[in-house]
């Protein structure tokens, strides 16, 4: 099957340049001449049935309506000498997307959209019935489309096809589809079996593939609303656990930690109403440390809980200072009274540097980052002052100490908490988690309160909702193609936060899109103008169109289309010109004509054949003229037998050729007389010797009569001493001779 190459016509299409090859079909760029734009036409290797182009073709006309901005719009399904092909929507620098092995997460986006066309396909009644991989396509610009929609041509790969969807196809058939190909994204590799392979995949969504992928289609799932909402909150249930506590660092003690919450790990609970199991444990490891720390630091006879207040510590503790039970006094020896002094002084030095660690804390607003951690260390400071007020000074020294070094861990640990919130910030900045970027930019301007970027960030996450609403509206504006206001919106979004990423990306990909349709109108224009003939006003459209994009080479391609059209149409002009001539049989000019064609294109076959055809008419047409003309040249044998050939050859001619006919109707009949003897009388002097040339010598004659064939003769009279006299002679047939006289009578 010999298929068409650049520059030529197919049927109504002509092809513009050569997109793909593969072992099913060859994609051409090519222009629709009757809808005057172009498509992407796919002539396919393989036959194709009938059935499947009908079913392809009743499919095309019930979704003639099918506009969605995530599908490929298909326009027509036929053959074109014995060619099968498929005309769809032409997208610049497309590919089939890429099949990573990344996460659930990293694919939800692309899952969503194609989750969302087809439910709106599904709504219309349209089923797509082949979906698969290489029928998800992505734009130069990234965009997303869907093509094959009711394409019943060529092979499919049958991993994606549901059981029995050849045979016909309903919606959950693209449910299937939809699973295999969901589970390749999640699980990195194919279905290899009908069975999936569970284990591949997150525990969360094995119920929802497996629903998908079930063989019978009555068992099988067929709400895409609701795949995707159980889909939708597995994403946002993984996003969320991004988060982690900023006040983990505090846990470096000899007992076991004490207790610390944070507000940002509370949030990430309130997803769950379940308290975590891990949480349980953390709570029950942190109570019991506080029992501890409390029963060690107490006096050994007494326990003193540390939920009592300070009034109960006082009737706990009553009469215990420097007395004994029962309020005798206690003798102590000169060195523990040195030792009760020492620790009296320490007590207060260490006091100082408490208040002083209390109030850099207080300055970096602890109580947003650390608030239980800080208030049980102000209560065991509280605590260490009862034991001091009662005298027990080497129990204040101890819980003084144990204090102060847990000041000073929670102090140390503020520059990870700083970059812990910062890096949760940026993320939650980044997902568009407004509440909870607001939270940890709190925490760590609180805790660097000089550094201008944080002050950003915080100000960026206080206007992020506001933020937000105008990128959700800009992009409800884009999707109902109002890309103008979208543009507004994503305009305002920017000048909220200049640095919000989407809102910078909404301006660049909505005015490509405002500048896509300039340039498509122009392109559209040029080439209405290139079908109406009106090639300057084509050209110009398309040298606008050349400086909207500068690096599309669809203008220049639009400018060859306008050379080549212009060419086409004196090729066209020139031949049937030709065509005349020929009709004409006036040969030297339609040789001319075939030949200026030849020179805007020599690989024309009309040209080539039309050149060949005329030289050779030209030159029987020359043969019989020239013996027509000179019928004399027939008296040699060598020229008869060439007039006879050319007879014979313009005898195929004369049937249909008036001028030939005349031609051969008139050398036959020279013919029919060239071996006829014509008689002529020569007449002389007697003195003169006489020759006729190509004849016979006469000699001395007076008077001879002689018979010769028509032709061309020379007869010369000699005498000496006198100048030679010579006579040419032409016999005709039928054409009377006067009587020759040669004689030589002028002296030398």
């Amino acid at each position: 099957m010999a298929y068409p190459k650049k520059k030529q016509d197919f049927d109504k299409f002509t092809l513009l340049d050569l997109l793909g090859e593969d072992i099913a079909a060859v994609t051409w760029l090519a222009f629709d001449r009757d809808l005057k734009e172009r498509v992407c036409l796919k002539l396919y290797k393989s036959p194709v049935t009938e059935e499947d182009l009908s079913a392809t073709n009743a499919y095309i006309k019930k979704s003639k309506g099918l506009i969605h901005q995530n599908i490929l719009r298909t326009f027509e399904a036929g053959f074109t000498e014995s060619i099968p092909y498929l005309s769809q929507q032409f997208l610049r620098n497309a590919s089939p997307i890429a099949l990573g092995n990344g996460s659930f997460s990293e694919n939800w986006s692309t899952i969503s959209l194609i989750i969302d066309a087809l439910a709106f396909t599904h709504s219309l009644g349209l089923i797509h019935g082949r979906l698969n991989p290489n029928k998800i396509m992505l734009d130069e610009t990234g965009h997303l489309w869907i093509s094959g929609f009711g394409v019943r041509l060529g092979k499919v790969n049958s991993v994606y096809l549901a059981p029995k969807a050849e045979e016909t196809s309903s919606r959950t058939d693209d449910i299937y589809s939809l699973g295999a190909l969901i589970y390749r994204f999640v699980a990195g590799e194919e279905l290899s079996e009908v069975t999936p392979d569970l284990n591949l995949i997150p525990r969360e969504l094995r119920s929802v593939i497996k629903g998908m992928l079930e063989i019978s289609d009555y068992e099988r799932l067929d709400d895409l609303i609701e795949i995707k909402q159980s889909f939708s909150s597995y994403a946002e249930g993984v996003a969320d656990h991004s988060s982690i506590s900023p006040d983990t660092s505090f846990a470096k003690r000899r007992d076991p930690p004490i207790k610390c919450t944070s507000k940002i790990a509370s949030n990430d609970r309130s997803v769950n109403n379940q308290i975590p199991v891990n949480a349980a444990v953390i709570g029950l490891l942190i109570l019991v440390s506080l029992a501890s720390f409390v029963f060690f630091y107490l006096p050994k006879d007494r326990a003193v809980p540390m939920e009592q207040p300070v009034g109960k510590i006082e009737e706990i503790i009553q009469g215990e200072s420097l007395l004994g039970k029962g309020g005798e006094t206690n003798l102590y020896a000169p060195f523990e009274l040195a030792q009760i002094e020492l620790a009296k002084k320490q007590s207060l030095e260490l006091t100082n540097q408490i208040l002083r660690l209390q109030i850099k804390l207080e300055d970096l607003k602890v109580e947003l980052w650390a608030k239980d951690s800080y208030d049980l260390l102000t209560k065991n400071t509280i605590l260490g002052d009862e034991f001091f007020r009662r005298g027990q000074y080497l129990e204040a020294l101890t819980t003084y100490k144990e204090t102060q070094k847990n000041l000073e861990d929670l102090y140390g640990s503020a520059s990870k908490t700083l970059i812990e919130n910062t890096k949760i910030g940026n993320m939650a900045l980044e997902n568009g988690k407004a509440n909870l970027a607001i939270r940890t930019f709190r925490i760590a301007t609180a805790i660097d309160q000089e550094d201008d970027f944080l002050k950003t960030q915080l100000k960026r996450s206080e206007n992020l909702n506001s933020v937000l609403s105008l990128i959700n509206l800009a992009k409800s504006a884009e999707q109902q193609n109002q890309l103008n206001s979208a543009l507004q919106l994503y305009e305002e979004a920017k000048n909220k936060d200049s640095l919000w990423k989407p809102a910078t990306e909404g301006i660049l990909r909505v005015g490509r899109l405002i500048k896509q349709g300039e340039f498509e109108i122009i392109m559209s224009r040029a080439f209405t103008e290139l079908a109406q003939k009106n090639y300057e006003e084509a050209r110009t459209a398309f040298e606008i169109a050349k400086t909207i994009f500068p690096r599309s080479s669809e203008p220049e391609d639009g400018m060859l289309q306008v050379e080549l059209t212009e060419m086409m149409d004196e090729i066209d002009i020139l031949r049937l010109e030709a065509e005349q001539h020929v009709r004409d049989e006036l040969w030297g000019e339609a040789i001319k004509k075939f030949e200026l064609v030849l020179q805007l294109d020599d690989s024309l076959v009309f040209a080539i054949n039309g050149v060949a055809e005329a030289n050779k008419r030209l030159e029987l047409s020359n043969r019989l003229q020239l013996f027509i003309d000179d019928p004399t040249l027939m008296k040699d044998d060598k020229k008869l037998r060439d007039a006879k050939r050319a007879i014979a050859a313009a005898s195929i001619y004369a049937s249909r050729s008036h001028i030939t006919f005349k031609q051969t109707d008139t050398l036959s009949k020279l013919i029919s007389v060239a071996r006829i003897p014509i008689q002529i009388f020569i007449s002389s002097d007697g003195k003169t010797d006489i020759f006729v040339y190509q004849a016979s010598r006469l000699g001395k004659i007076k008077y001879q009569e002689l018979e010769l064939y028509p032709g061309t003769y020379t007869i010369v009279g000699k005498r000496r001493g006198y100048r030679d006299t010579q006579y040419t002679l032409k016999l005709l047939a039928n054409m009377p001779v006067e009587p020759i006289n040669i004689i030589c009578n002028e002296k030398i």
